[in-house]
């Protein structure tokens, strides 16, 4: 056991000194460069980096493309309530004018 197990921070007084420990747990871990890097790694990086911008444009045009299609509807929805009588005029016209054409 280490001299910093089982310490927690309460902001009660500074009688540690000042020290304190962080422990932190890290499943993965990407560079998106390193000195290191071959030229593979650095194409690959930036291709992924690139990749990302796309996916995030993409659904940011879904975003933009269903909130337009609302607005629509919407306006659709508020036409239609306005000029209901208007249309339901014209479709009785249109249907007497096919059972005329008919006989």
């Amino acid at each position: 056991m280490s001299e910093f197990d089982n310490r927690y921070i309460d902001g009660l007084g500074d009688e540690f000194g000042g020290r304190y420990q962080l422990d932190v747990d890290v499943n993965t871990l990407v560079f998106t460069h390193h000195s290191l890097f071959s030229k593979e790694h650095v194409l690959a990086s930036r291709l992924r980096q690139m990749y990302d911008q796309y996916l995030k444009r993409k659904q940011k045009d879904v975003a933009q493309y269903l909130t337009e299609k609302v607005k629509n509807l919407l306006c659709f929805k508020n036409y239609f309530k306005y000029h209901k009588r208007e249309i339901r005029a014209n479709w009785q016209m249109h249907d007497k004018g096919e059972k005329q054409y008919q006989d």
